[in-house]
């Protein structure tokens, strides 16, 4: 099964930095007065803040593929944004699930980690069947990392009293 965003998502995670970037600016603009210093300390924080939207947008186009292909027990992901990568994802080197409904913040990005402290690569909700795709990971992550999500959701096996 193939996981890819449609056209109008695709365009957002593309250029959607532009725009904001734009807005961010006009505040700027609105305030810049040379003879006040509270106004060019309030431009350079705005100044910040676009350095810091266009860092997300950066970390975005490293970790979203476009395209993610479920293949005999492994998952590729292609088309990122600003390289010709593909990551290959064996599910037995899955060491952790963050994000999205695996830490029960369902907006947020669902990153894959296989190791280390960066992601392997990382999905929005917006992809098209990602239910099939978030099932998927659950039931053929190990069990024990299953576990984990679980206790981290709150989610508790109980135990039948014998007798």
């Amino acid at each position: 099964m193939v996981f890819t965003y449609n056209f109008v998502y695709r365009l957002v995670y593309k250029f959607g930095n532009i725009p904001a970037t734009m807005a961010i600016l006009f505040y700027i603009l609105s305030v810049l007065s040379p003879s006040k210093v509270i106004h060019q300390v309030y431009a350079v924080m705005v100044l910040i803040l676009i350095v810091l939207v266009n860092r997300y947008f950066l970390y975005l186009y490293k970790t979203i593929p476009y395209r993610i292909e479920q293949k005999d027990n492994s998952l590729i992901a292609s088309q990122f944004v600003l390289s010709k990568k593909v990551v290959t994802v064996k599910l037995s080197d899955i060491t952790d699930l963050k994000g999205g409904i695996f830490d029960a913040r369902y907006g947020s990005l669902i990153r894959i980690y296989t190791g280390g402290s960066h992601a392997a690569f990382a999905f929005f909700l917006k992809i098209d069947n990602s239910r099939e795709l978030q099932d998927y990971l659950l039931k053929n992550i190990n069990k024990k990392l299953y576990n984990d999500i679980m206790l981290r959701l709150g989610i508790h096996k109980e135990k039948k009293n014998a007798g």
